[in-house]
């Protein structure tokens, strides 16, 4: 980094491929007043709320570790461009009400671009579970199937599970607590049978696997063409070889 002008890098960003329209040699897309960049590998700042800026700022009063961590992993991938999409009403599925979703848009040239949608909360606890379900799409934990008809740049989520979903909200729920339910360790744990009640409709663990295994042989892929980092190679699916 240049610190006598600070906005722009010595040498190439090893995130630049991410950002064919930004120079290769630019600190935070030329706005090093508010962005912060410190590795060269960033989420697509464009779509970064102040929210999130404030949970993985150190020196903000909203920061969370547990949340910048996984921010930073996010950061890191190389395969995945990262964007935040807020929801200013949740949606419907019948009478369900969706408050936030992990889903992908499909790529843009290598880059596949997955989007972490969400409703705002008092304690932004839908942030934290989508934010959750990115990072088991990095390991192997979940991933994505291209669906419909040709042309067609649709998405579903692929090999989630009863045990995906409540790591998810048990995570969101432990590290959203006020200090006094932590000082008091009060949790909330959530099981199966809650799932069930609030109309998730998933497989167990195995059965995921299984879904994913049948899917890879109808489309005529081996299950071990995987690119050096463990992620599929094929334009239909986003997934990774499992940790």
């Amino acid at each position: 980094m240049d610190h006598e002008l600070m906005s722009m890098w010595l040498s190439v960003d090893p995130m630049a491929d991410k950002y064919p329209g930004i120079s290769p040699y630019a600190y935070c897309a030329w706005n090093p007043i508010i962005l912060c960049d410190p590795s060269g590998a960033i989420i697509d700042t464009a779509t970064v709320p102040q929210l999130v800026w404030n949970l993985v700022n150190p020196e903000s009063e909203s920061y969370n570790k547990e949340f910048a961590q996984v921010f930073d992993e996010l950061a890191k991938d190389p395969h995945t461009l990262f964007q935040f999409c807020h929801w200013s009403k949740p949606e419907y599925v019948g009478d369900r009400q969706i408050n936030g979703r992990f889903e992908c848009a499909g790529q843009d040239g290598d880059i596949w671009i997955a989007k972490i949608c969400y409703t705002t909360d008092s304690k932004n606890r839908v942030l934290f579970e989508e934010m959750y379900h990115a990072k088991q799409l990095l390991t192997g934990d979940l991933g994505f199937v291209k669906q419909g008809t040709a042309g067609e740049e649709v998405y579903a989520l692929l090999a989630i599970d009863y045990d995906d979903e409540i790591a998810a909200k048990n995570w969101a729920y432990a590290n959203t607590r006020g200090p006094l339910a932590r000082w008091l360790g009060i949790e909330t744990i959530w099981t199966k049978d809650d799932l069930k009640r609030d109309g998730y409709k998933l497989t167990d663990s195995e059965t995921a696997m299984q879904v994913y295994q049948t899917a890879m042989e109808k489309s005529n892929l081996r299950l071990h063409e995987f690119d050096a980092n463990g992620w599929i190679i094929s334009s239909a699916y986003h997934f990774k070889k499992k940790n």
